[in-house]
């Protein structure tokens, strides 16, 4: 089995093609044990979207991916929540949604949210009222409810990977949450920990690559330098 460069690539892209990576895992004579990619990008650096052309990919030559996906909602052009997309089942939850401003609360009546939009804004805003403190960030309003369910498919993916190692794992995101705070997707942490799996792609934030690399030294890093919506 050839090991994976350890160090950071930039531009990953055409070097790292999600397509040659899916042709590694169903290659007969090559042998993938716990291989890791730790993917770095800030907000809007393509994450999101490189993970699920993997993930496409990987169902499109009859592998059964798992992990979670958490792409962005678009309204007009704005980015205005994110979703939680569990990638073995494909259901899809309201993740977060955008804090509003002084002004955009001033101007609400003037410019209403569409009712989807609406209802799930209110729906996080009263789960987090019982947690101020825990899912409350600069800009965004996190559902506590849909975080506890992801929680539990990683919990079940954790389960499952000691009787059969998964083919392909994919985490997006891991965040300040779980390196800093213990909470969040913390099965997420031990799923990578174990090793369980043949190939794991997991995305963070730049500010975070050195506490990645330090529990994880057997990850390759990867940092996206593209203009791409996560």
């Amino acid at each position: 089995m050839r090991k994976m460069a350890n160090n950071i690539t930039q531009d990953c892209l055409p070097k790292l093609n999600t397509h040659r990576l899916v042709a590694r895992l169903i290659a007969p004579d090559i042998s993938l044990a716990g291989e890791l990619i730790l993917l770095a990008a800030a907000s809007g650096g393509g994450k999101t979207g490189w993970c699920q052309e993997l993930w496409q990919a990987a169902r499109a030559m009859g592998l059964n991916p798992c992990g979670l996906l958490s792409p962005a909602v678009y309204i007009g052009g704005e980015k205005t929540g994110i979703d939680l997309v569990d990638i073995g089942s494909g259901e899809r939850r309201s993740l977060a949604v955008k804090r509003p401003t002084d002004q955009a609360a001033r101007s609400r009546q003037a410019a209403p949210l569409a009712s989807g939009q609406r209802d799930g804004a209110q729906a996080a805003r009263s789960r987090q009222a019982a947690s101020p403190n825990l899912f409350l960030t600069l800009g965004w309003l996190f559902d506590a409810e849909t975080l506890a369910w992801g929680e539990s498919r990683l919990q079940a993916m954790l389960k499952s990977s000691n009787l059969l190692p998964i083919d392909l794992l994919i985490i997006d995101e891991i965040g300040p949450l779980e390196f800093e705070r213990n909470q969040g997707w913390v099965s997420g942490l031990r799923l990578v920990d174990q090793r369980n799996y043949r190939l794991a792609c997991i995305t963070i934030r730049p500010a975070l690559l050195l506490a990645a690399r330090k529990r994880w030294p057997w990850g390759q890093v990867v940092q996206l330098n593209v203009n791409k919506k996560t």
